[in-house]
């Protein structure tokens, strides 16, 4: 999860314990001033039933003397008006009991007018106010009960507000306190961390690595903080090499320089001493030998100065078949023996690709002569190109050469030495072939590799993208299975 995410997902839960909360609190306000609407109702018909009751008393005693009458009104007057009354008390009755007892009370005042108006006995009269009393006073136990319980209800709400205003304030204060912690550990311990190791790495020890392991945005940049640190030291490595084989070059063909012309002067003599011999074999024989050894001499000179030198390509249009077959020849030319033969296997169809043949060609005769040197008599070196139409790391098609031989095969060691310079197993050998060779393809912007196994033979296989390079980069060192 990302830190945007995880922060959101705090931010949410802190905006929900206030809406949680708030909700509790305006249910919490409903209900009492529900409760409260219902206590001042039942208080009001409390006090009227008091007051039906005050005049009930008060028309009898009118009928007994009607000068206790208001001015201007009458007892038909005073009837209708409480009948009124009841009546919406009846209608506006929350139960039973309430309404039973309004009806209770309407149907005694009415026979109570009738009873005034017919002159009926005191003790009719009597019992007709007991009755209405009696209704009268469950109402008021009624309405006193109401009371009593919106009361409690208003109590126990407020109570209830009070825990609930409480516990969200608690509980807000306490997420906060989280929000703050897990920011800490989500934002700024990250940063502290990725911030130290960068000063780390700036002072140059590019083999430190940032100590986050997260799947957010933090532990991404600290992963690419590693990758960048992996690819400094990379280059730093190469530079350094390079520097070294800069001055390494620079030696070479100083060396070159100053042996070329005394190792011209000596086979030039020898050549000339060979054909004043007079005759003698032995001396002509010793003389040809000088001659053979200054012209292998001329040659190693010759790959120092192809080791000092800038690799200058002009990649074409190369039709893979005519260059297998163009190194298969250079090979021929060079080995001294027919024991060991060389076998074209061109699996590209007669299709192109952009590479400088005559430098290709080459570095394949070379590898193909090396492979015949490790080679048992009788044996067979394969030289095979083939073109993948998958798109590979470069996101085109690639073209793959490979020299096979059934020889020797090397040792886990030798082969992953067998791209430094100088290095050989040969006898006569320079060293210098193979690292030609892997210059040569990383100009191409190819790949060289080996896969060897003692007494299985080997493999080494160019790789080369679509694009070719036009420029040459300086070598580096080899390894075992891919450079």
């Amino acid at each position: 999860m990302t830190i945007r995410w995880k922060l959101n997902v705090a931010f949410i839960a802190l905006v929900g314990l206030f809406l949680v909360s708030a909700a509790v609190t305006v249910r919490t306000i409903a209900v009492t001033a529900n409760q409260t609407r219902s206590y001042v109702r039942t208080r009001e018909l409390a006090q009227y039933t008091a007051a039906v009751r005050t005049l009930i008393y008060a028309w009898i005693a009118a009928g007994a003397d009607p000068q206790r009458l208001p001015p201007e009104s009458t007892e038909a007057d005073w009837a209708m008006t409480t009948l009124d009354d009841i009546d919406i008390n009846i209608r506006l009755a929350h139960g039973d009991r309430e309404r039973q007892s309004w009806r209770g009370v309407r149907a005694a005042l009415v026979e109570l007018d009738d009873a005034l108006g017919s002159d009926a006995a005191p003790a009719r009269t009597a019992s007709i106010v007991r009755r209405a009393e009696q209704h009268l006073l469950d109402l008021h136990n009624l309405y006193d009960l109401t009371q009593t319980d919106a009361i409690v209800s208003i109590a126990r709400s407020s109570f209830y507000a009070q825990i609930a205003t409480g516990v969200a304030c608690l509980l807000t204060v306490l997420l906060f306190l989280a929000h703050m912690i897990l920011i800490r550990r989500w934002l700024i311990r990250p940063v502290g961390v990725i911030k130290s190791s960068v000063e780390t790495i700036g002072r140059g020890d590019l083999a430190h690595r940032v100590p986050l392991a997260g799947r957010d945005e933090l532990g991404v940049l600290a992963r690419g903080i590693d990758d960048m640190a992996a690819g400094l030291a990379t280059r730093q490595a190469e530079l350094v090499r390079a520097r070294e084989f800069s001055a390494i070059g620079e030696m070479c063909a100083n060396i070159a320089h100053g042996l070329r012309n005394p190792l011209a002067a000596i086979r030039t003599s020898a050549q000339l001493a060979a054909r004043r011999a007079n005759g003698s074999a032995v001396v002509r024989e010793s003389f040809d030998a000088i001659a053979h050894q200054a012209d292998l001499m001329d040659q190693r000179i010759r790959r120092l100065f192809q080791f000092s030198c800038a690799i200058d390509l002009r990649p074409r249009p190369t039709q893979v078949g005519r260059l297998l077959a163009d190194a298969a020849t250079r090979a021929g030319q060079t080995l001294t023996t027919d024991e060991v033969q060389i076998v074209i296997e061109d699996r590209t169809g007669g299709r192109s690709w952009p590479l400088d043949q005559e430098r290709v060609a080459e570095a394949l005769a070379e590898l193909a002569v090396n492979a015949a040197h490790h080679s048992t008599p009788g044996s067979v070196v394969t030289l095979c190109g083939a073109i993948d139409d998958t798109p590979g790391s470069a996101g085109g098609p690639t073209l793959r050469i490979e020299v096979i031989d059934r020889g020797a095969g090397m040792p886990a060691a030798t082969c992953a030495k067998a791209f430094d310079p100088f290095f050989t197993t040969r006898s006569g050998g320079t060293g210098m072939g193979l690292t030609l060779v892997r210059r040569l393809v990383e100009g191409h912007g190819g790949e060289i590799s080996i896969a060897s196994l003692p007494g299985q033979g080997t493999t080494v296989s160019l790789t080369f993208g679509e694009r070719s390079a036009v420029a040459g980069r300086p070598p580096v060192d080899g390894c075992d299975a891919r450079v």
